[in-house]
């Protein structure tokens, strides 16, 4: 599953030269299948323009590699509305044990994972629009059609700021508009409920519809002389709006250079937003050095370090008298005690107690209790 962590890459890119690739960077991406993939379609009628894109990095990165960069931001762009409209969808729905609102994470979720069209999302938005009325749906059209002219007037305002946006070859839509055949379609579902000058008494007498066509269509048990008479339109609009949603939630794995933009390293994820603290602590307490980079005899000269590792040879409770001694011996190897190296020990420990490794206690007064046993 891709990457959950908003799979969204900066819109602030303007030219190839921000990204600063190096020639191992510009391998790693040639490597890529969905690179490979969108090379071949693009010259598989020109032997030699391909032979160039896979060999001469310059032209690779100031030709495809632009094309492909614009791609990745149209489809993000245009998989933001599709959240949007899933949402303006979802509030016009009735609130019931059917209709169950999804928030966007799990809208998300579910395009990234198993695909839009295969998602529980996406079969409860068809289902409950079938099971609105006219006036409903004629809402919902004008709230889509809101949405949709908003996010393309942002998209215009956005290319005025980026000149001389390339078009990159083999996209179902036209990257000089964001949503201009979805707005046409809306559009067109509108006209239609306005266009029908049918009566209501004449497309109810016309049809005649069997239990299925009634079970798969809700709206054909005429909630209303205006379902009645705008059954072709509430047949439009639940085709229209369905589809209008899956070109725009298209599953990441259409798009080139996705497996640099999405990424399924679960691990990697888990360490980002679950990072193992105990873990990282006791690592930076027995190897200081590995931090630090100091020479070999540096947890002679981290206190806490050295306090720690003597602390992992005792049992539960430590002797401060012995363990003072100890401590003393690998600093000083047994020198004379002076009152700074009791100063360094007792901060130490007032350090190793604040991180939670140890503990007070009244069982043995001049000992403390450790905390923290077995490996990391």
């Amino acid at each position: 599953m891709a990457s959950l962590s908003s799979p969204t890459m900066a819109y602030q890119i303007k030219t190839v030269d921000e990204l600063k690739f190096t020639p191992s960077h510009i391998e790693m991406v040639l490597m890529q299948k969905s690179v490979i993939r969108y090379v071949g379609n693009k010259y598989s009628d020109d032997k030699e323009l391909l032979k160039k894109a896979l060999n001469d990095q310059v032209h690779f990165t100031r030709v495809i590699l632009v094309d492909m960069l614009t791609i990745v931001e149209l489809y993000q762009r245009r998989y933001k509305v599709g959240i949007k409209l899933v949402e303006a969808i979802q509030s016009v729905l009735p609130k019931n044990a059917k209709n169950q609102a999804f928030s966007a994470r799990i809208i998300h979720y579910n395009t990234v994972g198993e695909g839009f069209e295969s998602s529980q999302v996406f079969a409860q938005l068809v289902s409950g629009l079938k099971r609105l009325s006219s006036s409903q749906i004629l809402e919902l059209l004008h709230k889509i059609l809101s949405i949709l002219e908003r996010e393309e007037e942002l998209y215009q305002h956005h290319k005025l700021k980026l000149a001389g946006i390339r078009k990159p070859d083999g996209l179902c839509y036209d990257p000089k508009q964001l949503c201009g055949q979805p707005i046409a379609k809306i559009t067109e579902c509108i006209s239609a409920f306005k266009s029908n000058t049918s009566s209501p008494a004449e497309t109810k007498s016309a049809s005649v519809y069997t239990r299925r066509q009634i079970t798969e269509n809700p709206y054909l048990l005429a909630l209303s002389s205006n379902d009645v008479q705008n059954e072709n339109a509430l047949r439009l609009a639940n085709v229209s709006i369905p589809n209008i949603l899956s070109s725009f939630l298209l599953h990441y794995s259409n798009v080139p250079l996705h497996e640099i933009f999405y990424y399924d390293n679960s691990n990697l994820l888990s360490q980002s937003f679950n990072p193992q603290i105990r873990h990282y602590i006791q690592t930076a307490l027995s190897t200081p050095e590995f931090y630090l980079g100091s020479p070999e005899d540096s947890q002679a000269k981290f206190d806490i370090s050295v306090l720690y590792n003597l602390h992992l040879e005792t049992g539960r409770f430590i002797n401060l008298y012995d363990w003072f001694m100890s401590y003393n011996y690998v600093i000083s190897r047994g020198g004379p005690i002076d009152s700074g190296l009791l100063v360094r020990f007792q901060t130490a420990v007032n350090s190793l107690f604040f991180m939670g490794l140890i503990k007070p206690t009244n069982v043995k007064p001049d000992h403390i209790e450790r905390l923290t046993f077995g490996s990391f």
